[in-house]
Order: C-alpha cells, then structure tokens, then sequence
C-alpha cells in the first residue's frame, strides 16, 4: 500500500512534465526570444503585457554572460577538486578530533531533536489558530536547526562504525548500520 502512495504522484508527475514550458531564462540564456515570449504569454495569460518582464529577462541573462566567473568559482575547478577536499577533509577531522566524537554527536542529536519538536510545535500552532503570523517563522527556524544540527554530526555514526568495525562480529555491523 505504501508503495502505491508514493508510485501514483510520482507517475502522474511523469506523465505532466511533458506539459510544463520551458523556463523562460533558459529561452534567454541560448538565445531563443520568440519562444521566451511565448512561455511568458502561456505562464502570465494571453492579455498579460509581458514587454517589461521579457526586457528583464534578457538584461540579466545578458548581464550574466558578460559576469567574470572569477573569484570563489574557481576553487570549484576540476583541477583543484583533490585539494579542496583535502583542505575540508583534514578540517573536519581536526574539529572532530579537536571536540571529540561523542559530544558532537550528542549536540548533533540533541539539535536535531530540538528542532523537530520546534517545527512540530509550529505545526501544531498553526493548526490551533494560534500563532498564524509566527508558526511559519518557526518552522522555518526549525528546519533551519535541523539542517544544521544534521551537518554537524550525521556523518558521525558512520565514522563510528569504519572505526570499531573490526571489535565487533559483521552481524552486530549490519544491525547498526541498519539502524543509523
């Protein structure tokens, strides 16, 4: 039954994608206006004025052609892939190192199910009528922390188990594994 829930959006989105214009900055960006113009006219309406939409457009299309990709772009060039993550390889194993397993995993832990109860509370004040002007602030807030509280130690359970995969037997491994 699960299966199905999830299969039924997935295909019906399959089946819509073929239905869905292209995306008017793309249409800029290689350079066809005539069809850009159409896509603006089928997504704002036959009789919406789309000139000043269209004329944005292209300008930072155009403006972003004639950008320097220079700068903090370059470090993201194949040549120096090995180096950068080597450079955040050894920063983070020193901050690991540095504060230790345990503790980031339990601040880790401790973060991620802080905000869940936030976004929760959220939910459920919005439900309630309680708090409509703050409860989308507060989920917010809260996938915010859980997005963070993740960064910071959910690699650490696999980092636990490469290191004292050879103190236990491979089913005890597969079980925690399974688990985390």
């Amino acid at each position: 039954m699960i299966l199905h829930t999830a299969t039924i959006p997935g295909l019906i989105q399959v089946l819509l994608i073929f239905f869905i214009p292209e995306s008017p900055r793309w249409l800029a960006k290689v350079g066809r206006e005539k069809e850009l113009e159409a896509t603006l006219l089928c997504l704002r309406g036959d009789k919406a004025d789309i000139s000043d939409e269209a004329t944005e457009i292209k300008n930072h299309t155009e403006s972003l052609k004639s950008f320097s990709m220079g700068g903090i772009v370059d470090i993201f060039q194949k040549k120096y892939v090995r180096p950068l993550l080597t450079v955040v390889g050894i920063l983070g194993t020193t901050i690991i190192d540095k504060l230790g397993r345990r503790p980031l995993l339990l601040v880790s832990s401790a973060g991620l199910c802080f905000s869940s109860f936030l976004t929760g509370v959220s939910f459920f004040l919005k439900d309630f009528n309680w708090w409509d002007q703050g409860s989308p602030i507060l989920a917010f807030i809260g996938l915010l922390m859980y997005m963070g509280s993740y960064a910071l130690g959910g690699g650490l359970p696999w980092l636990l188990v490469s290191e004292v995969s050879k103190l236990f037997s491979p089913m005890l491994l597969q079980l925690f594994m399974f688990l985390c």
